[in-house]
């Protein structure tokens, strides 16, 4: 692992996301102040109870007492938010994330009602959070808006048409760090 081999001090994840809702639009910037892996969950009698990677509930009282969020670190968010996008908004919340394309609204509004404050969905925020987490490494994630909950045509054209706005906004957000 790379973080054996070399000095790391912070992450920082750049990419896009899907929208999760009506608040964002293609081309924001979310800033996660958590991440929350919705695919990753125990299934007993009690109830489903969401898990980060890697561990396991095996009664409801520990599912009850459990926090599946991985928070980002507060000067990484402060510094990644300061970010000025022009024409689109910065916003922060928490970035669900898992091992699924999510492409159709109704998929969407099921991830965003797991819940509060989730923004946006992606595929690898919670592995490098949960690396993070057991290395001991500050780590944010900033993901650009690629489709949004409702979109006028298909993921694929929404997602294709702004990639390269989306690289851009993740050189603004690198400038902040330089």
């Amino acid at each position: 692992l790379v973080l054996n081999q070399i000095q790391i001090d912070d992450v920082l994840l750049l990419g896009v996301a899907g929208g999760l809702t009506e608040k964002t639009s293609i081309g924001d910037l979310v800033i996660s102040t958590a991440v929350y892996q919705h695919d990753y969950y125990s299934s007993l009698e009690s109830g489903d109870f969401r898990m980060r990677s890697g561990e396991l509930i095996l009664s409801s009282e520990q599912g009850r007492a459990h926090d599946p969020l991985i928070s980002a670190n507060h000067d990484l968010i402060e510094k990644c938010f300061k970010t000025e996008i022009s024409n689109h908004g910065v916003f922060k919340g928490i970035v669900a994330s898992g091992s699924e394309f999510v492409g159709r609204g109704q998929r969407k509004l099921a991830i965003a009602g797991l819940e509060d404050g989730l923004l946006a969905v992606d595929m690898e925020a919670c592995a490098v959070a949960n690396i993070c987490l057991q290395f001991k490494k500050p780590f944010v994630v900033a993901k650009t808006i690629s489709d949004t909950l409702h979109t006028d045509g298909t993921i694929e054209s929404d997602f294709l048409k702004f990639l390269k706005l989306a690289s851009q906004n993740a050189a603004e957000v690198v400038k902040q760090f330089l």
